[in-house]
């Protein structure tokens, strides 16, 4: 079929049980060249719902469209989405960020920029499945509230757009800044040979850059900035190390290991070293804190295990060995913010969950402040829920100093909720939360739910449980931070009530704390 691009958007019918077809589009021209190609689950007969694809960039310009295999269908074209119920579909998340529609992974590109947070993630427009890489965005000023704005990176002839991040270009020492404030600049893998147009392109390290507060985005024409590492090098972390006086970019290279080139301009980096983070891979994240005076860096892998060092001698010294923060497989590829102002290191997770909602199967994690706290065993990770989620309380239930001589419970509503429970160490007890059960378990020293296990604390002193409760999800933080995991748990709201028994009589509940949280999706400001 033939289709003159006049709008924004052509809007493909999807049925996520449908056999994925592969949609390819030609520019009308003497050679007729392909232009883009993605794999989606077309369904002309009887789809669930409609994908919205932005071809504003082909405006003016008459495609030849066809299927692999072929079959018969039309596209429509909308410069509005017309998504009914929007944010109110059975399942959606209720203060956890999901996009409008289409399937969601790592966070990408994290930065605070001029007071406006930016958030990018590993998105496909064409579906619920993963594949068919992009950039999507969203905006907040509060780090709860998002607006999700025009996708920023698509798909090009060097791969789709895998994993990286984002920095401010302070003094624009790549020559790319065109204002008084820094260019903004992304940096990411071009993912070669995942579709028609790259075919037979490897993985490199690329860079975009804007000029206008991240409204939009232009390639590098020097792409790639680094090219072929290894096979499967990808999702580099760009931060300033002042200990070498240099940009440092962590990336991941194969099996456990991990790169750290160094460059002065942005540009052209140098291989510093390699490093193993034994069974983690990918998605690298870098942060670092002070502490006793000190500078230490935290070097942490998609699955969240983690080395503390320092940089001497010009080079990442680890002071620990490998250390585990989170202990789910819900959790993964966390990314921190860069351009915060108050000195904070703040990040979020890909929750990878796989929800019965029909538009979107995954959720961004609550986002975490994560500190370094001195320990017996030298120094460990934290990451606690933010401290700006207290904006959200609605009406709070709390119970203070009893004696649990029966269970507890406590009247619920259809929401989300913020609890809190800190108890003496001595017996268990179980905690049920719209259906789902908690066994908090002193002789093992962990919470048990099914068959994962999330340490409770570090030094057994007391319990100080918290759960972040929303539609899907049960984020569970121990020991103040000190262990975490995200539990896939479709809320039950026919059991709404949260129920607290003690194995033994007697024991002493310090504090419950149960806050109702409001929605983010019932006002959402523009940025």
């Amino acid at each position: 079929m033939t289709i003159t691009i006049e709008k924004k958007y052509i809007a493909i019918p999807i049925n996520n049980h449908a056999v994925s077809k592969k949609l390819c589009f030609w520019e009308e021209a003497p050679d007729r060249e392909l232009v883009m190609d993605f794999d989606c689950k077309l369904d002309a007969v009887k789809p669930q719902y409609v994908s919205y694809i932005d071809v504003s960039r082909y405006r003016g310009k008459t495609l030849i469209c066809d299927s692999v295999p072929h079959m018969e269908f039309t596209l429509t074209q909308c410069d509005e989405k017309a998504l009914d119920g929007l944010y109110r579909e059975e399942y959606r998340p209720m203060v956890h960020f999901t996009p409008q529609i289409g399937w969601l992974n790592d966070p990408n590109g994290m930065i605070c920029y001029h007071g406006v947070y930016h958030m990018f993630y590993q998105y496909n427009p064409c579906g619920t499945e993963w594949g068919n890489m992009h950039w999507g965005h969203a905006v907040s000023r509060d780090l709860l509230h998002w607006e999700e704005k025009d996708i920023a990176l698509f798909p090009d002839e060097m791969g789709t757009m895998y994993s990286g991040s984002a920095i401010e270009d302070l003094g624009n020492v790549t020559g790319l800044g065109t204002g008084e404030t820094g260019p903004m600049l992304l940096f990411y893998t071009a993912a070669g040979d995942r579709t028609l147009l790259s075919a037979g392109k490897c993985r490199t390290q690329c860079l975009a850059y804007s000029n206008d507060g991240g409204e939009t985005f232009v390639k590098y024409r020097g792409n790639p900035i680094l090219g072929k590492v290894e096979s499967y090098n990808r999702d580099p972390k760009i931060v300033w190390v002042e200990e070498i006086g240099k940009y440092l970019m962590a990336l991941y290279l194969a099996e456990d290991r991990y790169g750290l080139f160094t460059s002065e301009n942005l540009l052209d980096w140098s291989l510093l070293q390699e490093l193993r983070i034994a069974n983690e891979s990918e998605c690298p994240d870098l942060y670092c804190f002070r502490l006793s005076g000190k500078s230490y860096w935290v070097l942490i892998g998609a699955s969240d295990k983690y080395l503390v060092g320092v940089f001497k001698g010009g080079r990442f010294v680890p002071q620990t060995q490998e250390r585990q923060l989170c202990y789910s497989p819900f959790n993964y590829a966390g990314q921190s913010f860069s351009g915060m102002q108050d000195g904070r290191v703040i990040r979020m997770t890909w929750e990878k969950l796989k929800m019965p909602c029909v538009r979107v199967p995954n959720q961004m994690s609550i986002p975490m402040e994560m500190k370094l706290r001195a320990g017996e065993m030298g120094c460990y990770l934290t990451a606690y829920p933010i401290a700006e989620i207290s904006q959200l309380y609605a009406d709070t239930q709390e119970l203070v100093g009893q004696r649990l001589e029966a269970p507890i419970e406590l009247p619920l509503e259809r929401a989300a909720y913020d609890i809190r429970l800190i108890t003496e160490y001595g017996a268990g007890m179980t905690l049920e939360l719209f259906g789902h059960t908690l066994r908090i378990d002193t002789q093992e020293n962990c919470v048990a739910f099914g068959k994962l296990r999330i340490p409770i604390s570090g030094d057994r002193e007391r319990v100080d449980i918290r759960v972040i409760a929303d539609s899907c999800s049960l984020e569970v933080f121990a020991d103040e931070g000190r262990f975490y995991a995200t539990l896939y748990a479709v809320c039950d709201y026919n059991l709404p009530y949260l129920r607290l028994t003690a194995q033994e009589n007697g024991t002493l509940l310090k504090t419950l704390t149960c806050h109702r949280l409001a929605s983010i999706h019932g006002e959402v400001e523009n940025v």
